[in-house]
């Protein structure tokens, strides 16, 4: 037989191994500048158009943070879990979601009517989102996804009477 075999290793952290550890800095703090602009002009008494822009924080929840229990198994679970993502320590420390969201509305009311309607074209531009991965022994985790660049634009057609409002809307999204 020719070749090397396949060697497991225990994680010692001797030799360029990584170490898997219990030890951690116990405090987590981001910080994000999340600056935002809108504005509306009034066309007429029928018509007004807005626009907003701005940038969206999300922090990550503490489950997608840190794994904590009295499970006397605890780190071999995280071992099995994590060890494939490249986390060495019940500490993970997934990346604040953010989006810059980008939008401009037309909004109409037919005169002498009760009917309305509204159309609202967007676009987001999403960065570090958390999706949600399964886990072996029934632990869940989070992990950071490439950046998504969803287009969309809304529309609604709106019917108000004193004792009822009739609506249909509309959305589509490309990615």
């Amino acid at each position: 037989m020719t070749g090397t075999t396949d060697q497991t290793v225990h994680p010692d952290g001797l030799n360029g191994h990584l170490l898997l550890s219990n030890v951690y800095n116990p405090t987590l703090v981001d910080s994000v500048f999340t600056p935002r602009l809108a504005a509306t002009y009034t066309v007429d008494p029928n018509t007004v158009l807005r626009f907003s822009a701005g940038v969206f924080a999300q922090a990550p929840q503490t489950y997608q943070v840190q794994y904590a229990s009295a499970d006397n198994n605890l780190a071999y679970r995280l071992f099995q879990a994590f060890w494939q993502y490249g986390f060495t320590t019940p500490r993970h420390d997934p990346q604040v979601q953010l989006s810059n969201n980008y939008d401009l509305s037309y909004e109409h009311r037919f005169k002498g009517t009760d009917v309305s309607m509204k159309l609202t074209p967007y676009y987001r531009y999403a960065t570090n989102q958390l999706y949600n991965i399964g886990l072996p022994f029934g632990l869940g985790g989070a992990l950071n996804s490439e950046p998504r660049a969803p287009k969309a634009s809304n529309s609604r057609l709106r019917k108000a009477t004193s004792t009822a409002t009739a609506s249909r809307s509309c959305s589509r999204t490309r990615i």
